[in-house]
């Protein structure tokens, strides 16, 4: 955190890497308000793309996946963003893993993190974590 409440963000590092490991920032730090921001930009891109880009997590993470930012998608969520610390997002196709910090897993079970992260992000029917 930066003082300010707000999980501070990377940069520059590519759209999907500042999701997951703001995500698991926020997580180690036990920030709600903040962990409600990645998840809403997450959801929100996920319905962009119109796919279901969510894979199973690996030990030490939240959960993975959203390898390729479309150009469209790119100009919307550019006009989107408008949080500070969050309004600067670089783009790659090659997805990045989020940390392995042990304490991630640890704390995905906290602060009623199955309301923030198990909700609409099982699209297709797909559960993240099916025993969650």
């Amino acid at each position: 955190a930066d003082g300010s409440g707000r999980c501070a963000v990377p940069l520059p590092l590519s759209l999907d890497y500042q999701v997951y490991a703001g995500m698991n920032r926020c997580l180690r730090e036990k920030n709600v308000h903040d962990a409600v921001v990645y998840a809403d930009l997450h959801k929100w891109l996920q319905e962009a793309l119109e796919d279901d880009r969510i894979t199973q997590p690996f030990q030490g993470t939240v959960y993975r996946g959203m390898p390729v930012v479309p150009p469209q998608v790119e100009a919307m969520v550019n006009s989107w963003l408008t949080e500070p610390g969050l309004a600067h997002f670089h783009y790659t196709e090659q997805f990045e893993s989020t940390s392995t910090d042990p304490s991630v897993a640890e704390d995905f079970g906290d602060f009623g993190a199955r309301t923030l992260f198990i909700y609409e992000l099982h699209r297709k029917g797909r559960r993240l974590f099916p025993d969650a």
